[in-house]
């Protein structure tokens, strides 16, 4: 727990938390974070029913350049198959490494987890750093899976509402731009 509560602080202070001014908006001249990570770290936090997305081992973010747009390629154990989930890309208002900031939020409907009959309505945010050390990208983020699914089909109340799994990650990208 006490790791998580330090990588949570970490988060905070590089997606500008700590007294730093929010991120700004660079539609049209945003900095190129694509790159392939390869993930050294994830811990995973939370225990729900309900089996939430990951991080492949190499994690693929895409963007079209100077754009603020981009999209995090992640993996959904339960159909066992990749997605994207787009993200916006913004200029973190504080100098140092950190190049760009990265925020997504999508919503999806599936299977709890593999076998289980059950559909529920995840949120899905992935928050992320991406900075320039020791001569390479990195990343570092964490991705919230949240039941928003108020009722099961027979109308009682689903065991997972509100409930939140969180998946942290660091990984290494392509030498620093």
């Amino acid at each position: 727990m006490r790791a998580s509560v330090a990588f949570g602080l970490g988060i905070a202070v590089l997606l500008g938390g700590c007294g730093h001014s929010a991120p700004a908006n660079c539609d049209g001249n945003c900095p190129g974070i694509a790159d392939s990570f390869s993930m050294d770290y994830t811990n995973a936090v939370g225990a729900c029913s309900f089996t939430a997305p990951i991080v492949p081992p190499t994690l693929l973010i895409t963007q079209t350049p100077g754009d603020n747009r981009a999209s995090f390629g992640l993996v959904d154990p339960v159909n066992q198959t990749t997605f994207d989930l787009p993200a916006t890309v913004s200029i973190p208002a504080s100098d140092g490494s950190t190049v760009a900031t990265l925020y997504g939020l999508s919503r999806v409907q599936r299977q709890a987890r593999l076998g289980d009959p059950r559909l529920l309505d995840l949120q899905i945010i992935v928050e992320a750093a991406v900075t320039n050390s020791g001569g390479r990208r990195r990343i570092v983020g964490e991705i919230l899976t949240q039941d928003l699914t108020a009722t099961t089909p027979d109308g009682g109340a689903s065991e997972d509402v509100g409930c939140q799994q969180i998946l942290q990650f660091i990984g290494t990208g392509g030498p620093a731009q």
